[in-house]
C-alpha cells in the first residue's frame, strides 16, 4: 500500500504544471499523461482487489485542479496534522486545530476513493496521515477513531482504512446517489430508519469483538438540524465509545452550513448553523474526554464560503477550548 501511495504522490508531482503555467483539471489531457498513468494505477489496483469496480477509462476529474503550488500546499497541510497530533500525544496540548488547505478526506489509496469521478479537492487524505502517524510513531496508541462531518461522504478515508482493525472511521453526511442529481461523492449508500425523522446507514463491522472499520450515517436530502444531532449522538458517539479509541480525529467540514453554497439548505443539505457545529464539537470533546483522556485533533475539511467558514471555524475553537461563542 504504502508503496502505491508513493507512486501516486511522485506521479502527482510530476503531473504540476510549471509555475508560470495556469492551474490544470487532474483529469486534463495536458496533464503530462495525469489520466493514462491514473487509469493503468486504476486497472492494477482492481486486479489486488483494492478497490470496487472503478472504471476502465481515464478518471474525468475536471472539478480537483493542481498548480505549481499545490502538492507543496498539501504537504505542508499533512506536516501540520502531523504536528498537531504529536502535540497532542506528548501531553503539551489536551487537543489541537489543524487549520489546513486543500481538504483531504476525499483522497483514497490513489486519487479517486470508491468509485468516485473526482477527487472532490483533495490531493492528500491529511486525516489518514495523521492517523497513521499516531499508529506508526507513538508506543501505545493502538485504536484511533476518526469522526467526520463534513457534509460529503469520507470516501477516501474509508477506503484508506478498509480491513484495519485499528481505526474506527466513523462518519454523519448527505447521500443522494439518484443519476439526475447526486450527491457528491455518491457513496455510502443503505438507509435504515434510526427515528426522529433521522436515518442511519449500515454499520460496516470488519474486524471482530468490536473492531474498526466504517460506522456511516447517511442522511437524505432535506433531513434537517435534528437529525444530523441525532445521528451524531446516537449513532456515532456510542460506537466510538464502544470501539474505546486512545486518540480521536475529527474530519471538521463546515460545508453543512445553511449558506454554504456546496452543501447548504439550497442543495439539500441539513443547514446547520454556527452554533450546531459548536454542538458538535462539545460533544465530541465529551465523548474524548471520556475514552482517550481527551486526546483530539481536529483537521479542517470542507466549508466553501469564507466569511461563513470563519464564523463556524471560530466557534469550532472556541467549542474545543471549553468556551461559549
Amino acid at each position: 500500500m504504502y508503496k502505491r501511495q508513493a507512486s501516486y504522490v511522485q506521479r502527482l508531482a510530476q503531473s504540476a504544471p510549471a509555475a508560470w503555467d495556469p492551474p490544470v483539471a487532474l483529469g486534463s489531457a495536458t496533464m503530462g499523461g495525469g489520466s493514462k498513468w491514473a487509469a493503468g494505477e486504476r486497472r492494477s489496483l482492481r486486479k489486488e482487489g483494492a478497490v470496487s469496480a472503478p472504471p476502465a477509462e481515464a478518471p474525468r476529474d475536471m472539478e480537483t485542479f493542481l498548480s505549481a503550488e499545490s502538492l507543496p500546499a498539501a504537504r505542508a497541510a499533512a506536516g501540520a496534522v502531523i504536528a498537531a497530533v504529536r502535540l497532542v500525544l506528548s501531553g503539551r496540548h489536551r487537543n489541537a486545530f489543524a487549520a489546513v488547505r486543500p481538504p483531504g478526506h476525499h483522497a483514497g489509496r490513489h486519487g479517486a476513493a470508491l468509485g468516485a469521478d473526482s477527487q472532490g479537492f483533495c490531493l492528500l487524505n491529511h486525516v489518514a496521515i495523521g492517523a497513521r502517524f499516531a499508529l506508526l510513531a507513538h508506543a501505545g496508541i493502538e485504536r484511533v477513531a476518526i469522526i467526520d462531518f463534513d457534509v460529503h461522504h469520507g470516501n477516501g478515508t474509508e477506503e484508506l482504512f478498509a480491513h484495519d482493525p485499528s481505526v474506527l472511521v466513523a462518519s454523519v453526511h448527505v447521500h443522494d446517489s439518484s443519476a439526475i442529481s447526486p450527491f457528491y461523492p455518491a457513496s455510502s449508500g443503505g438507509f435504515a430508519p434510526a427515528g426522529d425523522g433521522a436515518t442511519c446507514g449500515k454499520c460496516d463491522e470488519w474486524a471482530e469483538g468490536g473492531g474498526g472499520g466504517a460506522l456511516n450515517a447517511p442522511l437524505p436530502r432535506g433531513a434537517g438540524v435534528q437529525a444530523f444531532r441525532h445521528a451524531f449522538e446516537s449513532v456515532l458517539c456510542p460506537r466510538v465509545e464502544k470501539f474505546a479509541p486512545q486518540l480521536i480525529l475529527l474530519s471538521a467540514g463546515f460545508d453543512a452550513h445553511a449558506e454554504d453554497p456546496l452543501g447548504g439548505a439550497h442543495d439539500g443539505g441539513p443547514a446547520l448553523r454556527e452554533d450546531d457545529f459548536a454542538w458538535l464539537t462539545a460533544r465530541a470533546v465529551a465523548l474524548a474526554d471520556r475514552v482517550c483522556g481527551g486526546r483530539l485533533v481536529s483537521v479542517l475539511e470542507g466549508g466553501y464560503q469564507p466569511q461563513v467558514l470563519r464564523r463556524c471555524v471560530r466557534a469550532h475553537v472556541l467549542a474545543l477550548a471549553g468556551e461559549r461563542a
